[in-house]
């Protein structure tokens, strides 16, 4: 019976199947953690570790200059239904004309509430179709915080997605683009499975904020437009 639980299925959505970014459009709020020093020395390490993996021909790993933690999913060009599109919006709009009036709809008038908000580790997700590294609010006030301030996001563009108000939060290490061998698949869970075990009893909580507007036409770079506060 096979280990691996792997499913590519971002193969042909937001990469080849050689492993190549593919081309994908949208906008989305996310927090990037570059200047989150402590961190991004562990992600640092976890990266490193995942290139010299048996299992690294089955996944493509994220630039660290994208590394953030989405604060809302936005919107997809290639995914355009109604029940993940903005309202008053129309489904065949161009691209830039949605982009830019959601834009607009965030710009409207400040954002009341904190904007800055402190994380700690949780876990890595189960090993299907990406490699994440689950984040939860580092205590209830700043759960009650970010989940107030979503809210208030999700009123503003006109779009609120199934799950919202039990979205987790998370870094996006990379997309697996191929099955692993299922040796490869435990060496594989087994680092991060160590990793994980080093973050939680090294790392303290780190903050996040604020969000930023961003564009994307793949998942390699987050372009700024600006930041919510």
């Amino acid at each position: 019976m096979a280990i691996s639980t792997v499913k590519p299925l971002d193969v042909g959505r937001k990469f080849h199947a050689d492993g190549k970014v593919r081309t994908y459009p949208g906008s989305t709020i996310v927090c990037h953690v570059a200047a989150e020093r402590a961190l991004v020395e562990k992600l640092d390490r976890l990266y490193d570790r995942l290139r010299a993996a048996s299992a690294s021909h089955a996944y493509t790993l994220l630039p660290p200059s994208s590394w953030h933690m989405t604060l809302f999913v936005g919107i997809c060009d290639q995914d355009r239904r109604p029940d993940r599109w903005p309202d008053r919006i129309a489904l065949d709009a161009p691209l830039d004309e949605v982009t830019a009036t959601i834009g607009e709809r965030l710009r409207q008038e400040p954002f009341g509430g904190p904007q800055r908000f402190r994380m700690r580790v949780a876990r890595f997700a189960p090993l299907t179709d990406a490699l994440i590294l689950r984040l939860e609010p580092a205590c209830a006030d700043d759960n009650a915080a970010i989940r107030q301030l979503r809210d208030r996001i999700a009123d503003r563009i006109g779009m609120r997605l199934d799950g919202h108000a039990d979205y987790t939060f998370h870094i996006t290490i990379g997309y697996f683009v191929a099955e692993p061998t299922d040796d490869a698949f435990v060496e594989l869970a087994d680092l991060l499975a160590e990793e994980l075990a080093d973050m939680r009893a090294s790392l303290p909580p780190f903050e996040v904020g604020p969000g930023e507007y961003c564009l994307f036409n793949d998942m390699f770079c987050f372009q700024r437009q600006f930041f919510l506060e």
